[in-house]
């Protein structure tokens, strides 16, 4: 029953920030839904029911987030995210904006939001008020929503709420550190890269739908190269990092420490990230090219099979595949016109 009862409140919060583009205290929720109605005057109980059970079917529209609905793809970043807090904006755009494809244009610039705001290391501590903003946004023109939403976007310059640009998305998929301490947690970064692989399929590719749950996220020049992937030079050094080398009074001159760098600082952009299958991954483990380029050549997925065209697989195949992927990325995840 408590659970129940956590679950009654939280939606009951969702309609309340929803109806009145404030935030509202969930341990205080009664007192904050009695304000709402209140301040809102129903002339009777039946038109105050109306609302909520309208809420309420939108509630678990965005929950069943079924196959080709409006909500099927905003329900999944909310899924991979762990995050509630912009359920009353999307249970808002649902009760009062009646044209489904106004819904669907909406959600998915919410979507593009969120995706280049991860992609670029953004916070989201601010979400709570920025829910709220949109709501007030959209609510200012419910005839044009869409059009007001995007223009309050255009309009955000904090780093606590603004839209990443185009360029500052490529430039962080070319050089930020995606996997791991400081990266992305790894149910979104699956999220993301199971969308690149969509949009990088064509008419050839098998129509197959691509189960994150089955899939593990590989780095393509392993983590632990050292052994089995010789430097630019041909050289073969003793560990992934130079002043590992170093402290352990090992020789290195400084344009080879440059080239272990170099290849460190690349080997976690996600240039170097891909999906595979849990026991291929196993398989895989710190392989060197020519085992893994067989392994992935046999991929379903085109996120492999366009890795597997290299000849060779070192830091500038690593820099040109992340730029088509930031290519991608901006044109699955746009960010609003600045003249909407």
């Amino acid at each position: 029953m408590p659970n129940l009862t956590g679950r009654l409140s939280a939606q009951c919060r969702f309609v309340v920030i929803a109806e009145t583009a404030r935030d509202a205290n969930i341990g205080k929720i009664a007192t904050e839904y009695q304000h709402y109605a209140h301040a809102r005057a129903f002339p009777t109980v039946a038109e105050e029911l109306d609302v909520l059970i309208g809420h309420a079917k939108n509630y678990q529209l965005l929950e069943e987030a079924g196959e080709g609905s409006v909500v099927e793809r905003i329900a999944g970043v909310f899924k991979a995210w762990d995050l509630s807090v912009f359920h009353p904006f999307v249970l808002w755009v649902l009760s009062y904006v009646p044209d489904e494809d106004e819904q669907r244009r909406i959600l998915e610039l919410l979507e593009s939001y969120l995706i280049r705001r991860e992609l670029c290391g953004l916070t989201t501590k601010n979400y709570n008020k920025v829910t709220t903003g949109f709501i007030r946004a959209a609510k200012s023109a419910p005839d044009n929503a869409y059009e007001a939403f995007s223009k309050y976007m255009v309009d955000l310059t904090s780093d606590i709420s603004r839209m990443p640009a185009d360029g500052e998305v490529k430039e962080k998929v070319l050089h930020r550190n995606m996997y791991g301490y400081g990266g992305i947690p790894t149910p979104r970064l699956r999220y993301i890269l199971k969308n690149v692989e969509y949009a990088l399929r064509d008419k050839f590719d098998e129509d197959v739908t691509v189960l994150t749950s089955n899939l593990t996220i590989e780095h393509i020049m392993p983590q632990k190269w050292a052994e089995n992937w010789p430097l630019g030079n041909g050289q073969t050094v003793a560990h992934e990092y130079s002043w590992n080398v170093r402290w352990g009074n090992q020789p290195m001159d400084d344009a080879t420490a440059a080239l272990v760098d170099a290849r460190s600082e690349a080997v976690d952009t996600l240039g170097n990230l891909t999906l595979i299958t849990g026991p291929r991954n196993s398989s895989l483990s710190n392989a060197g090219w020519t085992r893994k380029r067989e392994e992935l050549s046999n991929s379903l997925l085109a996120l492999n099979r366009m890795v597997a065209k290299a000849e060779n697989w070192d830091e500038k195949s690593i820099k040109a595949r992340a730029a088509k992927i930031g290519d991608v990325i901006v044109a699955r995840w746009p960010a609003p016109a600045s003249d909407a």
